[in-house]
């Protein structure tokens, strides 16, 4: 997959160890570093076979996978027109092109 970032901070964050060491767990870097890994090297987000991955619908539908200590990774289609189903929802299975738009933490 081809993969984008909301913001240059957020391009640092994941792209940037020293960065990231500042703001999140060893751990969590670890995982994030191993899930853009994994889907830089994947056609579709179907491929991932690490990360709990979960489709998020509404007024941005978006898909969020998981990383270490309750943080997620939480990604957009970046495609100028998204492939839709009969039903009017996205097709995941057509998008090749995702914008990572934040690493959160989940509060269990």
């Amino acid at each position: 997959m081809e993969l984008a970032f909301a913001t240059r901070r957020l391009r640092s964050l994941c792209e940037d160890e020293a960065v990231a060491s500042g703001v999140l767990e060893q751990a969590v870097i670890e995982q994030l570093k191993r899930r853009i890994a994994d889907l830089g090297a994947a056609e579709t987000i179907f491929d991932l076979v690490a990360g709990r991955v979960v489709f998020l619908d509404g007024p941005t539908p978006s898909v969020t996978v998981s990383l270490a200590d309750d943080h997620v990774m939480v990604c957009e289609p970046n495609h100028s027109k998204v492939a839709v189903t009969a039903d009017g929802l996205i097709d995941w299975h057509r998008v090749r092109r995702l914008r990572i738009v934040e690493i959160a933490g989940i509060a269990a």
